[in-house]
């Protein structure tokens, strides 16, 4: 292969790579979002509802059905992410999309290393022919 074909394939390959770096960062930026952040939103939505029980609880503490109700806050929490099955899924899919694309990273990567290696060698025995003459 020439050499101008190997640089051509290169800069093909860099592109690649580049552009999967970015999905990756992208999708990561997601994941995170989903996964940390919609769970700390969804902590923060359960302490404010926890806390208003509790108030409750003080403020109509003779009504022992109405106690007994606010005491069983607990058990209608709003689940943390993963233990939403729909956002568990999606959790679940974008991390196997990362996976995905970080070894069609990889294999990009891997093809600029080898055009790298022919177009060396294309060069050495360019070299080397100039030599003989």
């Amino acid at each position: 292969m020439d050499v101008n074909t190997c640089k051509a394939q290169i800069n093909e390959y860099n592109r690649k790579v580049k552009e999967y770096g970015n999905n990756v960062k992208e999708l990561r930026k997601i994941l995170d979002n989903l996964t940390n952040k919609l769970d700390d939103e969804i902590e923060k939505i359960n302490k404010e509802i926890r806390a208003l029980a509790g108030d409750a609880t003080h403020a109509v503490s003779h009504n022992a059905v109405y106690s007994a109700n606010a005491e069983a806050i607990d058990d209608h929490m709003e689940p943390g992410v993963y233990g939403v099955n729909e956002l568990n899924e999606a959790s679940n899919a974008i991390q196997a999309e990362i996976q995905r694309i970080s070894n069609l990273q990889g294999n990009a990567q891997n093809q600029v290393t080898r055009y790298q290696n022919e177009m060396n060698a294309e060069k050495q025995r360019i070299k080397d022919q100039k030599k003989k003459k």
